[in-house]
């Protein structure tokens, strides 16, 4: 039996020892020392180390407090292990499929989570929930998305749409279904075509075929940065980051009262034009965001509203994103442009009331 299968038995002596350390599991291939908050959400991307084929070591390093400059640049070469690294040639996109592929995308649903999202609202539309005020305690900012679009700039007469994450990555998604995207830092460039294979490139090292959309991208970062307010506070950058999958827009649509954003990782975002309000509901933190007319944010869990209820704002807004994960894709056009009106206008207290009497 595996060790880590073995790990989690209910009799303390039937448990590995300490020697299960150094077994293969823990100590062959690419093992980073932390990895992103983002794994709540999305598969983490290990394309640059497991092509190249870093083995794992053990962290041997003193801590650098109780070592001098001159021990401390001995101790990096002699903990150095000198080999060579896989030849990848120059403009040639790390495989997508080779790598990581199968198992970042094997796991997502063809829907991407709007049947899970689905289900979780409608368990708190058809509870009856009590109308209250919400409190601070009732907030669980552990639940927080990871991400969500702070900027988006429609070009989709002649691109498509851009947009910035709250990270400060950006992306397009373009009219021809393919998707690309840049992190925050700048460098690294993830291109999915139309077929949802994953392309890696620096971003002073891609195909030719690319450099219209790298073009693209770049001039919608920049009129995002220089002309658009962010939505949110900013994200701060931890330790793992760098191995962070970024989600990419799936669809998109407008109506007159708002704009539907919809991520890869099952985020469902709702901006609505008139008091610049937003919802976003991610179906694997199992939460509800709600970010009032001076941008603050307020997330609560969806089965603690449920539990003991919620104002007329959040519980509309959850009816809202239910009509929209109702239905997939085109089918929701046609639903919420026949009912984004009367919900946007009508959060009001009798629509409530309407609703749960009914």
């Amino acid at each position: 039996m595996a060790p880590f299968q073995r790990s989690t038995f209910l009799v303390p002596r039937l448990r590995p020892t300490p020697t299960v350390l150094a077994h293969d599991f823990f100590r062959s291939g690419f093992m980073p020392t932390r990895l992103p908050l983002s794994c709540l959400t999305m598969a983490p991307k290990f394309n640059r180390h497991s092509e190249v084929g870093i083995p794992a070591q053990p962290d041997r390093r003193v801590p650098a407090g109780v070592l001098s400059p001159k021990q401390l640049v001995k101790q990096e070469l002699m903990t150095g292990h000198a080999r060579a690294l896989n030849a990848v040639p120059e403009n040639k996109a790390v495989d997508g499929d080779r790598i990581d592929r199968g198992v970042a995308l094997a796991k997502v649903p063809e829907d991407g989570y709007l049947s899970e999202l689905y289900e979780q609202i409608s368990s708190l539309l058809s509870a009856r929930v009590p109308e209250r005020q919400l409190r601070v305690e009732d907030e669980a900012p552990e639940a927080m998305p990871i991400f969500w679009i702070s900027k988006w700039v429609d070009y989709s007469d002649k691109y498509g749409i851009g947009y910035q994450l709250c990270d400060n990555s950006v992306g397009v998604l373009f009219n021809d279904s393919s998707k690309l995207v840049l992190d925050e830092a700048g460098n690294e460039l993830t291109y999915i075509e139309k077929n949802e294979k994953e392309n890696y490139y620096g971003i002073d090292c891609y195909p030719d075929t690319l450099a219209k959309k790298v073009t693209l991208l770049k001039y919608f970062r920049t009129y995002m940065n220089e002309h658009l307010i962010k939505a949110g506070a900013h994200v701060v950058k931890k330790d793992g980051d760098d191995l962070a999958r970024l989600p990419v827009l799936r669809y998109w649509f407008r109506t007159r009262s708002a704009i539907v954003l919809h991520l890869s990782n099952g985020t469902l975002q709702i901006n609505f034009f008139e008091d610049h309000t937003k919802t976003i509901v991610c179906p694997l933190m199992g939460a509800i965001t709600y970010i009032d007319e001076q941008r603050n944010f307020r997330v609560y869990k969806l089965s603690h509203l449920q539990t003991y209820g919620c104002t007329t704002v959040i519980f509309l807004s959850s009816f809202f994103a239910f009509s929209l994960a109702r239905k997939p894709r085109a089918d929701n056009c046609s639903v919420i442009k026949n009912q984004s009106t009367t919900l946007s206008i009508g959060l009001n207290h009798q629509l409530y009331r309407n609703y749960v009497t009914q």
